[in-house]
């Protein structure tokens, strides 16, 4: 029904935003929804066909593993009511960024979010992390300057799209509600198969009886 985005550079929080927000929603709502970890989905993805971790394939590979990636997210939009993906544009390359973002992901998505945590608690959560996740180099400058070329370029995409970049801060509370919130209103009043449905639902009688119907 619905699939959304979340993106932010390493080490943000992504992970843990949407476990709670997957556990909120099972706690006080009837919503059925699965998290489509990005990294380690690529991951099973790359043992499974090559025999190799995702970060050690060529790029060739890679890009196939990531149309395969966004392939599952359309399958699963049809078994849940949300579909919630933890995602990256971008990672730094020496002085400047390489991007990991495809057209895949670009059209597969229904709206965009992007968690916009602090610089320095970025920096803190990076330094601390455990083997491969842990990067002692890591300067408060590098990331903000990543995620200001992240959210710049997120931003142009959403436009071409006449879509949102929504932009969440690191309040995990606020942000679960927020998201809840989006899903809710734009169910109820934007989405067009919910809008179909009602209408549906609403003059189903007269439709029942109906030969002809005309749609203005």
């Amino acid at each position: 029904m619905m699939k959304l985005a979340i993106y932010g550079v390493s080490r943000s929080g992504k992970d843990y935003l949407i476990k709670n927000v997957i556990a909120y929603l099972k706690e006080t709502t009837l919503l059925t929804v699965i998290h489509i970890e990005g990294s380690k989905t690529l991951n099973t993805l790359a043992q499974d066909m090559f025999q190799q971790s995702f970060k050690s394939l060529e790029e060739s590979r890679k890009k196939v593993l990531r149309e395969k990636f966004t392939e599952i997210v359309s399958e699963k939009d049809s078994e849940y009511d949300l579909v919630l993906v933890d995602g990256h544009y971008s990672f730094i390359d020496g002085y400047s960024h390489k991007v990991v973002f495809t057209e895949q992901d670009e059209n597969v998505y229904d709206h965009f979010f992007y968690l916009d945590t602090p610089s320095e608690m970025i920096v803190d959560f990076s330094k601390k992390s455990t083997r491969d996740k842990r990067n002692l180099n890591i300067t408060v400058e590098q990331v903000r300057n990543w995620k200001n070329y992240e959210k710049c370029e997120l931003d142009k995409i959403c436009k071409n799209h006449r879509k949102e970049l929504v932009i969440l801060d690191e309040d995990t509370k606020s942000s679960i509600k927020f998201i809840y919130f989006w899903f809710e209103f734009y169910s109820s009043k934007l989405c067009n198969q919910t809008l179909a449905l009602n209408f549906y639902n609403k003059h189903k009688s007269l439709l029942e009886k109906s030969n002809k119907v005309i749609l203005v």
